[in-house]
């Protein structure tokens, strides 16, 4: 059994885990939001996770594969402040991530910046709309 301390569930996290942002269908008034997923096998590891810091929820994705989704400001910034300090390479993602949650006049631009950032580094153009089908 494999301690859940800070460090770990950060390393957990940069390597299996992933940021994202929800982005409103054209012609809606939804604003954008900010996802935390944590894809892995093993079920257990995520629900010591979840159980450990009261966060979030599973759901599978697939055979033998299980998520565990972070949506919440609650859950996002009590993830987030417990892993960052020791969090290496989505250090910046969780940064935005963090001033959505906590700051309601800021949103938009923890969004944009990042956008710009995940747009950089997978060497994509920044979208701001979802596409809707025609």
């Amino acid at each position: 059994m494999v301690a859940l301390t800070p460090e770990y569930i950060a390393g957990f996290f940069d390597g299996e885990g992933c940021i994202y942002v929800m982005l409103p269908k054209d012609g809606t008034r939804a604003k954008p939001r900010i996802k935390i997923n944590i894809t892995q096998k093993d079920r257990k590891i995520l629900e010591d996770i979840s159980t450990l810091l009261d966060v979030g929820y599973l759901s599978p994705q697939g055979p033998n594969c299980y998520q565990l989704h972070l949506a919440s400001f609650a859950d996002l910034r009590k993830f987030i402040d417990f892993i960052l300090p020791f969090t290496r390479l989505k250090r910046y993602e969780l940064v935005c991530a963090r001033v959505w949650a906590t700051d309601k006049n800021r949103r938009e631009a923890a969004v944009r910046h990042l956008l710009v950032y995940q747009a950089k580094v997978r060497g994509k153009p920044v979208r701001t709309k979802r596409k809707t089908r025609r």
